[in-house]
């Protein structure tokens, strides 16, 4: 029989295409094995990526609670454990103390008061009232010559606390409220012409009765007897005019300081027993109600 000679493939064409055919199986599968395209590519700044938002939470915080604010000790009534004192000056301005003593008193941040005397005052003493006032001190009225007011007239009484008041206001621009009898001596009738003028009489606790005038030339007896005997709401009676008194100073504030004293003006301490004290006519030896 013979074969029809067209139909046969020659045989190095098949072998070609034998060969083909396995390249190209192989280069498909090596393409699906390698994903090496997939994970190293990165989106470019223009591509649009899909973000998930993260839950929000419906759970309302729980608010701190608010700071208690710290009082300020210069407000804080006077108590056992916010003790308050009153330093009080009396027969001044002198020349040589009242000036060291003003220096003191700033560099300590110490209020007190003074109760000058008319007839020291207007003998070229203006300029250390006012700078008493200006500093921060309350001027009281200590009359004008120092005379005992129970053996005077009303209207001796009068005068010498009115001539008083009038040259602090000339200094000060305004009327002392304050007043303190020389040797603290009073009277109902006393008390009742402070009243008219607008004034409190204002004495001391016995313990300072009249510790540095009885010890004027020992300022670490006029320190330590302060130091030991205060106690809250005493008013103390010391004199600007005596040199020791002046000297003992830095050691008695020092002292009052360590054992928790806070000082302020008589008319500061005693405005804490409540509205209107201190009252005009009234008499006070301490932080108390008026006897």
């Amino acid at each position: 029989m013979f074969k029809n000679k067209s139909s046969v493939i020659p045989i190095n064409v098949a072998v070609m295409m034998i060969i083909a055919l396995i390249i190209s199986i192989s280069v498909s599968i090596a393409g699906c094995g390698d994903t090496s395209a997939e994970t190293s590519y990165q989106p470019d700044e223009t591509t649009n990526q899909v973000t998930t938002a993260a839950p929000t939470s419906t759970t309302t915080p729980t608010p701190l609670p608010t700071p208690e604010p710290t009082p300020d000790p210069a407000l804080l009534e006077p108590s056992e454990d916010a003790p308050v004192i009153a330093l009080t000056f009396d027969d001044g301005p002198s020349l040589r103390d009242t000036g060291k003593l003003l220096d003191l008193l700033k560099t300590e941040e110490v209020s007190a008061t003074f109760f000058v005397l008319g007839g020291q005052v207007e003998i070229g003493r203006e300029e250390l009232v006012k700078r008493a006032y200006q500093e921060g001190h309350e001027i009281g009225n200590h009359t004008y010559s120092h005379q005992i007011l129970t053996g005077l007239s009303q209207s001796e009484v009068r005068d010498e606390l009115k001539k008083t008041s009038d040259i602090i206001k000339n200094i000060i621009g305004e009327d002392p409220t304050v007043m303190r009898p020389p040797t603290g001596a009073w009277s109902d009738e006393i008390a009742a012409i402070s009243g008219e003028l607008n004034m409190s009489v204002i004495n001391w606790n016995w313990q300072s009765c009249p510790e540095d005038w009885n010890h004027h030339d020992d300022p670490e007896h006029i320190a330590n007897h302060v130091i030991e005997t205060a106690q809250n709401g005493h008013i103390v009676l010391l004199h600007d005019t005596n040199e020791a008194t002046v000297s003992a100073m830095p050691a008695m504030i020092a002292g009052l300081k360590e054992r928790g004293f806070r000082f302020m003006t008589v008319s500061q301490m005693l405005s804490h027993l409540g509205e209107g004290h201190p009252q005009a006519g009234s008499v006070y030896h301490t932080y108390a109600q008026p006897e």
